[in-house]
């Protein structure tokens, strides 16, 4: 037992490390004694995979570096209920660029949505791997552990009727993992987005899918508040801006920039990031100049998030995105219960909301034609509306868009293109769990090696 004081982080870093070597050097087919679990045969050496759960976020990117310097590297990284630095105080490093999923549950009363808050900061980071978090309804912080969920030691606060189960948060959290697994260790065919130009998944472990995703292909990212996004927003009409932030609960004074209108908005997981506020009241928009080196752009992705509750029972904030290519305009509306600006308000509670990801594919707008785009404005439904932007980025369809397959290593994260439903991964959920569960316990962290089928 350790008394006193001590480095959270580098205790964590060494617990894991061990767990590594042991597993690295068990003879297959054995018990290892420090693992607790037989060692099953068949698993690749080379394509170690981190999970995390809770506080062990913390130390994964510390980890991914110390590997790759070792080998082999981090092949990707699933992180269930992370918590990392954020606020006012700062923010954990962005994620390594290795294909990062983090499953978040909305009742989870412990870290909420950390991992949406800790990824909207790092949307402008520059990646040639993906960085998701997705986010569960129902489910919570502890029942993924079973130690905790066999004593019924809940910490979802509202879960008189139709909360998922703890047999439904592992099957869950383990088919996310073995998806995500599947398609970027493994390198089999799989759902989910690769490339800044890919389809975004419409469901998630059953559900409507709500992500926040950072791809790579980008042509140009506009961030809030960035000298290039500044320069490129004008308003007009009885549209408004304003570059503003979310004070995180009881910091409001440590805030540097002007607090965001919350208009009865309950709960906006971006606290202390730099966003976008666009609002208008019937035809007012804000426009965006395009960069010339992003005039072939043939997919267009919204970082955003509603700016407002609305009454219960309206769907969302209608949302109207207008391209300009020279002299012509052709506008599109996203709908209103599209996930990233649906309406979460209920009858008991107010809404909780995250930057979620809107990607549009512009080759299908009427009329618009890729290579000469100069402008893109948000805003102008004919109803008043507002909406909260992290960044906008623009990509481009081409060879460079398809990430290739590779061996992971410690230079080389994998990549995958994508996938086809039902296809045999090789990859053991029993393995994922047994292993994975068996490491967890009372500590929270765990860590597995993916089998591939040779």
């Amino acid at each position: 037992m350790m008394e006193g004081g001590y480095d959270q982080l580098g205790a964590a870093k060494e617990v894991i490390a061990r767990l590594r070597s042991a597993l690295l050097d068990a003879k297959p087919g054995s018990v290892d004694a420090t693992l607790g679990i037989s060692v099953p045969s068949g698993l690749d050496r080379d394509a170690v995979a981190l999970w995390v759960h809770s506080r062990s976020g913390l130390p994964s990117e510390r980890l991914a570096k110390d590997w790759a310097a070792t080998g082999p590297g981090v092949s990707a990284i699933v992180a269930y209920g992370p918590t990392y630095e954020t606020g006012e105080g700062g923010f954990t490093p962005a994620p390594p660029d290795t294909p990062y999923l983090a499953i978040s549950g909305d009742a989870d009363g412990d870290v909420a949505l950390t991992a949406s808050q800790y990824l909207a900061q790092h949307l402008g980071q520059q990646r040639t791997q993906p960085a998701v978090v997705s986010i569960v309804k129902g489910l919570g912080h502890n029942f993924v552990n079973r130690g905790l969920s066999s004593t019924k030691t809940d910490d979802r606060t509202s879960c008189d009727a139709g909360c998922p189960s703890a047999a439904e948060h592992e099957r869950m959290v383990g088919d996310l993992t073995e998806s995500w697994l599947t398609q970027f260790v493994s390198g089999k065919a799989g759902p989910w987005t690769a490339s800044g130009t890919a389809v975004l998944p419409t469901t998630t472990a059953g559900q409507p899918a709500r992500l926040t995703a950072v791809t790579n292909n980008r042509l140009v990212s506009m961030v809030a508040g960035s000298a290039p996004e500044k320069a490129a927003a004008t308003v007009a009409g009885d549209g408004s801006t304003l570059l503003c932030a979310f004070a995180t609960p009881g910091e409001e004074r440590a805030t540097k920039l002007p607090p965001c209108a919350a208009n009865g908005l309950g709960d906006f997981a971006a606290y202390a990031t730099e966003l976008r506020r666009v609002g208008w009241r019937t035809t007012g928009r804000v426009t965006f100049a395009v960069p010339a080196e992003a005039a072939s752009a043939t997919h267009l992705t919204l970082h955003v998030g509603p700016a407002a509750d609305l009454p219960v029972g309206q769907p969302g904030t209608p949302l109207r995105v207008t391209l300009t290519s020279g002299t012509a305009s052709q506008t599109l509306d996203v709908p209103a219960d599209d996930p990233a600006v649906a309406n979460r308000a209920t009858a008991s509670s107010n809404g909780q909301y995250v930057v979620g990801t809107i990607r549009l594919d512009l080759r299908r707008v009427p009329g618009f034609t890729p290579g000469k785009l100069s402008s893109v404005t948000v805003g102008g439904t004919g109803k008043a509306g507002a909406v909260n932007l992290r960044t906008i980025d623009l990509a481009v369809e081409g060879p460079t868009a398809t990430p290739t397959a590779a061996a992971p290593s410690a230079a080389t994260p994998s990549g995958t293109p994508a996938p086809a439903p039902g296809t045999d991964s090789g990859v053991s959920p029993a393995v994922l769990w047994g292993a994975g569960l068996a490491l967890l316990g009372a500590v929270a962290l765990a860590w597995v090696l993916i089998r591939r089928r040779r």
